[in-house]
């Protein structure tokens, strides 16, 4: 017990910051008082909308490095080549770019077209990108071209050209073929990494006189796991969320929002151009839905219903979960998928409240369409709580009959107009989560008053912190986006959505804001994608939680700072707050320090439970608040994992987030089967020092006797049990450290386990 003392000590300076006082508090635990509701990892899901710092980036979920791939965004002043393309000529000759309205794909909007003419040897012409490459792994490259090329002095054909970034240096070079005047042509080659190079230019050149036209490239690192980033893959399949919703959001309404262009051949989708906006949803239903698929997540849609007929969301419907035999589900067994998606949960629009009163009378033509495709969908509508009672009240009359979950959207601004301190400002985030508690509560009342609860429940859908605004829309570029504070924001938002999943059921981070961000290293130009602190706080409750929940009281001291106008005013609300969840065979006790600077000495009281020696802590803590991970620091404010000898207190460092999975039913056995006669037995503490204790019981005072056997079978330790004296303490004090089998015998049967010695 003595070393777990030393590593919770080590623990603590690590991360207590210095002068650290304390404070105390306690947490009691009524496991036999649970709440009449269960909770489940929706509750613990995302949003990923369809934007392009999100999806389509150098570091987006899609795994696509090319930006516009397919020659389609216009500049109309000059339609040499694309926005996101630059042209590139050397040597004598003419040469010629331009963009034709035509192209191998028939939803694109264009193709690069290159001729070149009275070429030397040496000349090119070509268009060119900066693209990332990870000095360690490969890149797949494809094009589709066409054209006729003719021999110059030197070569012909169509090549690619990897450069330094000061096209200076030819890095890679590799030879793509010789183009059909007719047919388009796809090729494919694997580009070799170059160490030390982490950006490089990407050019797709002729040599030799004639004409091209390029369309639909690509180039993605060759670790993708089916298009899908794995830096991204790996957050998704370490967070294990229970529901992610797609693709919108704002996205859902937008014209360009039509499901059945985005299905199929990935090459022949349709760009999707708004404004100065570009995406290419690459990353679409399918591929969306075989990410969720393969990492075992309920995908969540928002589908489009403005200006389309009521059969196009249906249609979507039986895409994703009609048989094969059906119109929709033959396509979707064309497009590699026979099975059906068994889709759960669809939305119809997207925060529909502006649109009263058409959203009620839309949405059940709508339902009712989808409804004959698949009865056994769970339909969520848009009704905000942003709106009027009296507003929702209306549709509930149309809708509440039909729909099983209405949502609302807590998104958090909270910024002062009067100067504020950092601490006073991370003081007022730890508890804005208040304001959540109470619109939720706010929308049950709604329910209870429509008589549509419990048959009727609500999902937080889109959720997350804005930390800045500039000037309409959320930007998650600031490093205090990705701190500690803003952790401990998330984890007391969790802590309301677990205490009110009477009534809410679901709740979907935003993926954008201070979630999950990507970047490049300043010093070595590397790209980086990683959790912020509130993805590791979402990760420890997904990977730790069960769907009891019991009642937990907390005392604490309470807040009390000054009142500053434009902040949530956090005064009266405890330092520490704690609620527990579990299953049968473990408690998870989740506890929040929010105080800036002081640790919290907490007395922890659970009624039936069977004594134990050591816990399992799993807990996000760091020297200050504002430390974050950044693309040089990715993993500075990361969760430890370590056990902790039982004592009569917990001290939990300042600004931190800790799990405590207490074991019920605790044994200090391996194995369950019990020697006749003796009706309870138990070794404590386990792993020990210098005293075990042989803790047993037994109905007719049988005579045990132990032995401790190291591990090459030698008895270093045979003494009998008093069969009166319940605890029996045997002294192991004179053992070297290491691991030991500890033997009891009695009436001829023999009991073992497993004892450590530090």
């Amino acid at each position: 017990m003595k070393k777990y003392f030393i590593i919770l000590i080590l623990f603590i300076f690590e991360f207590y910051p210095a002068f650290s006082d304390t404070f105390n508090a306690s947490v009691d635990v009524k496991t036999e008082e649970i709440m009449p509701y269960k909770i489940s990892n929706l509750l613990f899901g995302g949003f990923v909308e369809f934007v392009t710092n999100v999806v389509d980036s150098p570091t987006g979920i899609w795994a696509e490095d090319l930006m516009d791939r397919g020659f389609d965004v216009c500049v109309w002043d000059n339609l040499e080549t694309s926005q996101y393309w630059k042209t590139h000529k050397e040597g004598a000759g003419e040469f010629k770019f331009e963009l034709r309205f035509e192209g191998y794909n028939p939803q694109g909007l264009c193709s690069q077209y290159i001729s070149a003419k009275n070429t030397a040897a040496g000349s090119r012409a070509g268009v060119y990108q900066t693209i990332f490459q990870n000095d360690t792994v490969g890149m797949d490259f494809y094009i589709y071209f066409r054209g006729n090329l003719n021999k110059n002095t030197s070569y012909d054909g169509l090549y690619l050209f990897i450069y330094d970034t000061t096209m200076t240096r030819v890095l890679r070079f590799y030879a793509l073929g010789k183009p059909d005047s007719i047919n388009w042509k796809k090729s494919s080659i694997k580009i070799s990494p170059t160490k030390g190079y982490n950006r490089v230019l990407l050019m797709i050149a002729i040599l030799g006189d004639g004409w091209v036209e390029l369309d639909e490239a690509s180039c993605m690192p060759s670790d993708n796991i089916n298009g899908v980033r794995k830096e991204q893959y790996d957050l998704l399949k370490n967070w294990k969320p229970g529901v992610i919703r797609y693709p919108g959001g704002g996205f859902t309404n937008s014209l360009e929002q039509i499901w059945y262009n985005v299905i199929g051949d990935i090459d022949k989708r349709k760009a999707l151009i708004g404004g100065d906006r570009y995406h290419r949803m690459d990353f679409g239903y399918d591929e969306f839905m075989r990410l969720c698929e393969d990492l075992k997540i309920e995908p969540y849609f928002s589908v489009r219903y403005h200006g389309l007929p009521v059969d196009d969301p249906a249609n979507f419907v039986e895409y994703c979960n009609g048989g094969e035999n059906s119109k929709w589900g033959k396509i979707r067994a064309q497009n590699g998928h026979p099975k059906p998606y068994k889709v759960k949960y669809f939305e119809i629009g997207n925060e529909e409240y502006y649109f009263y009163p058409s959203y009620a009378t839309d949405y059940k033509a709508v339902h009712d369409a989808m409804f004959k495709k698949d009865p056994t969908i769970t339909f969520i509508s848009g009704l905000d709580i942003w709106g009027t009672e009296e507003n929702f009240q209306k549709a509930m009359d149309t809708i509440g009959t039909i729909t099983q979950i209405v949502t609302n959207h807590p998104l958090i601004i909270n910024t002062p107009t009067d100067r504020a301190t950092d601490e006073e400002f991370y003081i007022s985030n730890s508890t804005v989560a208040a304001h959540t508690n109470w619109a939720i509560l706010r929308f049950e009342q709604w329910l209870k008053n429509g008589n549509y609860f419990p048959r009727v429940k609500q999902g937080s859908t889109e959720w997350g912190y804005i930390y800045e605004f500039w000037p309409w829309a959320p930007i998650d570029r600031v490093e205090p986006g990705a701190s500690l504070g803003i952790g401990i924001y998330t984890a007391d938002q969790l802590f309301t959505f677990i205490k009110c999943a009477n009534s809410l059921v679901m709740a979907n981070i935003t993926y954008e804001m201070n979630f999950i961000r990507g970047g490049y290293n300043k010093y070595t130009n590397q790209r980086v994608i990683f959790g912020t602190p509130s993805y590791h706080v979402m990760a420890m409750m997904s990977n730790h939680f069960g769907q009891d929940v019991f009642t937990t009281n907390v005392s604490s001291p309470l807040i009390q700072i000054r009142p500053i106008d434009g902040l949530f005013n956090a005064n009266n609300y405890p330092w520490v707050d704690a609620i527990t969840n579990g299953n049968k065979d473990t408690l998870f006790v989740y506890i929040i320090n929010k105080h800036p600077n002081d640790s919290a000495i907490v007395k922890l009281n659970i009624d039936k439970i069977s004594r134990y020696d050591s816990l399992d802590v799993y807990q996000l803590a760091s020297k200050s608040y504002l430390d974050a991970n950044t693309c040089e620091e990715p993993n500075f404010v990361v969760p430890k994992t370590y056990s902790w000898a039982v004592s009569d207190s917990y001290t939990l460092p300042p600004h931190s987030f800790t799990i405590l999975a207490v074991p019920r039913n605790y044994k200090h056995t391996e194995d369950t089967t019990l020697v006749p006669g003796i009706i309870s037995f138990n070794v404590y503490p386990n792993p020990a020092n210098n005293y075990i204790n042989v803790k047993f019981e037994s109905p007719n005072s049988l005579l045990a006797r132990i032995e401790v056997v190291d591990l090459l079978g030698n008895v270093v330790i045979s003494q009998n049990l008093n069969p009166i004296e319940s605890n029996n303490v045997i002294d192991i004090s004179l053992l070297p450290a290491g691991v030991y089998f500890l033997r009891v015998s009695c009436e001829s049967k023999i009991y073992n386990t497993r004892i450590v010695k530090v």
